[in-house]
């Protein structure tokens, strides 16, 4: 008798039999897997395999993954299945090297407080001694510096000398003038003693300035004043930098009408080996400012409102900084220096003004030297000259019958005043016109004092335009 299974179709679901004559185990199904009509019955049960019908019991079902599996069998971690046994605990080495990771880490991080702690104690001691020789050094020059005390704290971010009644007397060769405040700060941070930085809007500063008429005293408070030196072991300061906001100055001088300053910004540079500059270069300034109100009193030949300035400037040539001024002035000259004006910016209504180029010192250590200049607003600026009584009248109308035939009109249909700029003589020349005397700088001998000897050539212009110094 045919096998069932022969002839059947070999892609078909082969029907699940019985082994006849014996009963199946409890919950089991076994399946033919046989090769069809070719194999043996013996082949056939040799291949049986127990069909999968029934599920695993609950206390031997497998975990969710296999990564869990891992992690619940981790030593050290306990189980949520109460039928496991726990993990055993960590052994005791572990524990060992853990605790002195921790011991480590705690030494350390005490080590490093100990020694910042000690860095702030010795730079709090710096600073004071760091004062005192200032004062000395300042005494022993003619400026008498004195304060009351000089209290430390500011830990653990800066240190802070906070002192109190500070004030400067300078002797009458250096203009006799006095400074006074109740409270001035000095900040140093430990990481970088050589900046020191004054913190000036602390209290008010009262300034007295003698004068012929009078001293003229002043009384000046600031929301923001600061002032940041660089420090230089062998000389003067390395760089300085300056910044005001919101200032007030008022005056017995001029009552109800102080003087106000929205900004002020200095900078000062030495230029050190590795700096890029030109090789001749000493020393960088830039400055600006924004904002200035003048009182009638001070308000010049224009308006009272000074809108911007701005200044940036390099000092070509070694400028001595370890003689008196006049003395490190006069070896500058002689060494050939010159103060090179990268850009120099005025907007004073009704004047605006650009211009770019070289200064020097004459013998009489006062300014001269030549710039290029782009002038808006010179017609109304030289009528506000002619009424201050700067410029005389046939002087203003020559002005504005030759600069008007030089000018052309801007973008904005405004006329516009390219033109050569002449300091020489203590006078402002504009091209071929002379426009205004110069103030007289503070250094240098007494005016006249050097007779012809402090008259130097000046300078010609072409018909282009050109300054051509004279030979």
């Amino acid at each position: 008798m045919m096998s069932p299974v022969c002839g059947a179709d070999p892609g078909a679901r082969r029907p699940v039999s019985r082994i006849p004559g014996a009963a199946a185990p409890s919950g089991r199904v076994y399946q033919f897997r046989g090769a069809g009509t070719k194999g043996t019955a013996e082949n056939r049960r040799s291949t049986m395999r127990p069909a999968r019908t029934t599920a695993r019991p609950a206390s031997t079902a497998r975990p969710a993954s296999a990564k869990a599996a891992r992690r619940s069998s981790r030593p050290g971690r306990e189980t949520d299945d109460p039928k496991l046994p726990p993990s055993p605990p960590d052994p005791p080495h572990r524990k060992r090297r853990r605790t002195s990771r921790w011991a480590v880490a705690v030494l350390l991080l005490g080590i490093l407080m100990l020694a910042y702690g000690t860095a702030w104690l010795y730079t709090g001691l710096m600073v004071k001694r760091g004062l005192e020789g200032w004062v000395a050094q300042q005494r022993a020059q003619g400026l008498d510096v004195t304060y009351e005390t000089a209290r430390v704290g500011g830990f653990p971010l800066a240190v802070s000398a906070t002192l109190s009644d500070v004030s400067a007397q300078a002797s009458p060769d250096r203009g006799g003038w006095s400074w006074r405040t109740p409270t001035l700060r000095v900040d140093v941070a430990p990481w970088a003693p050589a900046d020191v930085r004054f913190v000036l809007h602390l209290a008010p500063h009262e300034v007295v300035v003698p004068r012929p008429g009078g001293p003229l005293r002043l009384s000046a408070r600031a929301d923001e004043a600061e002032a940041t030196v660089t420090l230089d072991r062998s000389g003067p300061p390395d760089a300085l930098h300056v910044m005001i906001r919101d200032a007030v100055i008022d005056s017995p001088a001029w009552p109800n009408d102080p003087a106000t300053l929205d900004a002020l910004n200095l900078d000062y540079d030495h230029v050190g080996v590795f700096d890029l500059a030109p090789a001749d270069a000493s020393d960088t300034v830039t400055a600006s400012l924004s904002g200035l109100h003048l009182p009638a009193a001070l308000h010049g030949p224009f308006s009272s409102d000074l809108a911007d300035a701005a200044v940036d400037a390099t000092v070509m040539g070694p400028l001595p900084r370890d003689r008196s001024l006049d003395e490190a002035l006069r070896a500058w000259t002689d060494a050939d220096g010159a103060l090179r004006l990268n850009r120099l910016a005025v907007t004073w209504d009704p004047l605006s003004l650009e211009s770019s180029g070289t200064l020097k010192l004459d013998t009489a250590l006062q300014p001269e030297g030549a710039m290029n200049a782009r002038i808006s607003g010179f017609m109304p600026a030289i009528d506000a000259l002619q009424r201050q009584g700067l410029v005389r009248g046939r002087d203003a109308t020559m002005a504005k019958v030759l600069l008007g035939t030089m000018a052309r009109r801007g973008p904005d249909g405004t006329p516009r005043l390219d033109v050569p700029v002449v300091v020489r003589n203590g006078a402002l020349w504009a091209g071929p016109v002379k426009m205004m005397p110069l103030p007289r700088m503070p250094w240098g001998p007494p005016e006249g004092s050097l007779g012809a000897v402090g008259v130097r050539p000046g300078f010609n212009v072409d018909r282009e335009g050109s300054v051509v110094p004279r030979e």
